[in-house]
């Protein structure tokens, strides 16, 4: 049994402090009372820990007896206990972790729960009196159930020990130790202060058994963070698979944000925590991003911090100086071309008029075009602002004098119903009926087949992409993703159409899956319910574009290679379609409805202010600009290279390749 008169000499204490020894021997030995102890409360990962500071003669006293105890806690202590022990460490505990993941498949992964407030102040007396004689107890209890002071409240201390001083290690350590000489008789472990990890090949019974010990100690384990496991598992931050340990990425994002946010003057003590303790348990990947994160931090804060281990010199911080203000400069100057674009998008829109209402006049009075209803205009636009008029109703006039002036000067006047378009007025300009042989000629070739995969190629993809898309914000369609086949193998007209129908059946089941509604899966002709309704009637201004494409690149639209032919149906603005259907239509549409933008069906059919709100987003959407064989070029200019490209290729047997858009 340790004695406190015995160890706690003047000689001891002098050693320790030599110019106020003797007052403070004499606090210890004839009677000691402690000042209040002032608590606070420290707010982490929403979750709050009380701290506490305690008066500068009690720290004095405390470390005196913290001294005293030091080295019979190291030799009392078990083996397998690396938390507030001399000589023993973090790392120390990483790599007996990493050691024993190797030979055990199964891992306990426990956590005591408020282990610190929870230590039960009468149990630990007990224990405490079987080592220590009575004034070493005393004066251990006096600080462990001493009094605290929190905004001008007493508080009692009936259960737990301060947080915060230097001897509540030892006292959690001492309070823990018939725990470990349970563990020792029963398995391999590694614990740090309440977190332990257990390796056995009976892992559920060590469970049972564990919860049974610690309520005679009145603890109990946090069931969140205790589990069994033969996969990975984080312990002290670290997650630990069978031959590899590397730092937790929800830690190792801690350290970046801190290095961001360092001044100058902390700015060492991190790097020394790196070298001493992160380069060990990060792998290349995370010393990849440190390495960038450090650099970056430097260059911007402006000054020079040579990093040997790291590789990092002055003369790459002056270079990296350079880049962030070159990715400035590029930053702002792009922000400028982006609203130059926004205001080209938005003189777009006001280019297109829309018809939507039954008994409009569309006509020419000076220089403008009118829309009148009753012999009275409504609305004017400038003539020179116009490049489409759309009509969305039956029931419209339009005027032989517009009718000309529009094919003069290059304004498309197109005619959409509740699904397709259903006429155009274009300029009479004959083509030579050379094209047409050549579309024909090549019908039941392999240059047929390798259209038509084109096309399915370009829309699968593009679907596939959509999704890999929203899978960054609903991580559950990484499963779906996976379902997608290749094209590989499929070398007639009839495999390709069973496996383009396929695909579309996963795409629109992964879809539907992100909505906040239930939709009947994909329904064209006859649709009712508002979201396929809202689809077809973008579909319809996205086939009157790529029609508009193909007549003006001199193509006949009733020859088609993927779809079957079918009278008076336009079947290779079916086919060209279909590469552009999830990048135009499918995101637009999708976005409107998780915006909650309203769009209404009324009596099966969409409401007036639901097709001009579609509308205008397909517009936006056909003149916003994406990358196209590395330039930027307005959607709606892509759809007719690719008509051109699709001529292109069956005049002069080049290979179609797909538009596939970039997310």
């Amino acid at each position: 049994m340790l004695k406190l008169r015995e160890i706690v000499t003047k000689e001891f204490v002098k050693s320790l402090f030599p110019l106020e020894y003797e007052e403070l021997y004499s606090d210890i030995i004839n009677g000691y009372i402690p000042s209040f102890v002032k608590s606070f409360e420290l707010k982490k990962d929403d979750k709050v820990r009380v701290l506490s500071i305690e008066d500068e003669k009690d720290k004095k006293i405390e470390k005196i007896i913290y001294f005293a105890l030091k080295s019979y806690a190291n030799e009392c202590f078990s083996n397998n206990n690396f938390a507030f022990v001399e000589n023993r460490s973090v790392f120390d505990a990483i790599n007996a972790t990493h050691l024993l993941t190797k030979k055990y498949e199964k891992v306990l992964k426990g956590d005591i729960k408020n282990f610190f407030d929870s230590i039960d102040h009468n149990i630990l007396t007990k224990m405490l009196l079987k080592y220590l004689d009575e004034d070493f107890v005393k004066i251990l209890m006096l600080f462990f159930k001493n009094r605290s002071v929190k905004d001008n409240e007493y508080l009692f201390h009936e259960t737990g020990i301060h947080q915060g001083s230097m001897i509540s290690p030892f006292l959690s350590n001492f309070y823990l130790t018939p725990f470990d000489k349970f563990l020792e008789e029963r398995c391999k472990f590694v614990r740090f202060a309440d977190d332990f990890v257990i390796f056995s090949d009976n892992t559920e019974k060590i469970l049972r058994d564990i919860k049974k010990f610690l309520k005679v100690f009145k603890l109990s384990l946090n069931e969140e963070k205790t589990y069994i496991t033969s996969k990975s598992f984080v312990f002290l931050n670290i997650r630990f698979k069978k031959d590899t340990f590397v730092l937790e990425n929800e830690k190792f994002n801690e350290l970046l944000s801190k290095i961001a946010r360092c001044r100058e003057d902390k700015f060492q003590n991190i790097i020394n925590s790196i070298r001493g303790y992160y380069l060990k348990v990060l792998n290349e990947k995370q010393l990849d991003i440190l390495r960038e994160n450090i650099l970056n931090k430097l260059a911007k804060d402006d000054f020079i911090v040579e990093i040997d281990f790291l590789q990092i010199d002055k003369k790459e911080i002056l270079k990296r100086k350079n880049d962030l203000k070159l990715q400035s400069l590029e930053k702002e100057v792009n922000k400028v071309l982006n609203k130059q674009i926004k205001i080209f998008t938005k003189e777009e829109l006001n280019s297109v008029i829309f018809v939507h209402s039954s008994g409009i006049s569309v006509g020419i009075s000076k220089n403008s075009i009118t829309l009148k209803k009753k012999g009275k205009i409504v609305k004017k636009f400038p003539l020179n602002l116009i490049k489409k008029i759309i009509i969305a109703s039956k029931g419209v006039n339009i005027s032989s004098n517009l009718v000309y002036f529009a094919t003069k000067n290059g304004i498309s006047i197109d005619f959409i119903s509740k699904y397709e378009p259903y006429a155009e007025i274009l300029t009479l300009n004959p083509k030579s009926h050379h094209m047409l042989i050549k579309q024909i000629s090549i019908l039941n070739t392999p240059k047929h087949l390798e259209i038509a995969k084109a096309f399915v190629k370009g829309k699968v993809k593009n679907q596939i992409n959509y999704i890999k898309y929203l899978s960054k914000y609903h991580k559950f369609l990484k499963e779906d993703i996976k379902k997608f086949k290749s094209l590989k193998g499929i070398e007639c007209i009839e495999s390709l159409r069973g496996y383009e129908g396929e695909m579309a059946n996963i795409y629109w089941n992964a879809i539907a899956k992100i909505l906040d509604f239930e939709i009947p899966g994909r329904v064209t002709k006859g649709a009712t319910d508002v979201f396929n309704s809202a689809l077809n009637y973008a579909y319809a201004i996205l086939y009157s574009r790529i029609q508009h494409a193909l007549v003006k690149a001199g193509l006949n639209i009733y020859v088609s290679y993927l779809h079957s032919f079918q009278d008076n149906k336009p079947t290779l603005v079916y086919d060209l379609i279909e590469e552009f259907r999830a990048f135009v239509v499918d995101r637009v549409i999708v976005s409107m409805f998780n915006r909650n933008e309203k769009i209404e069906v009324i009596g099966g059919e969409l409401t007036k202010s639901a097709k001009k709100l579609i509308l205008d987003n397909v517009i936006e959407k056909l003149s916003s600009f994406t990358t196209y064989k590395n330039e930027k070029v307005k959607i709606e200019n892509i759809i007719l290279k690719q008509a051109y490209l699709l001529r292109k290729s069956i005049e002069e047997d080049v290979k179609y390749k797909p538009f596939i858009g970039r997310y």
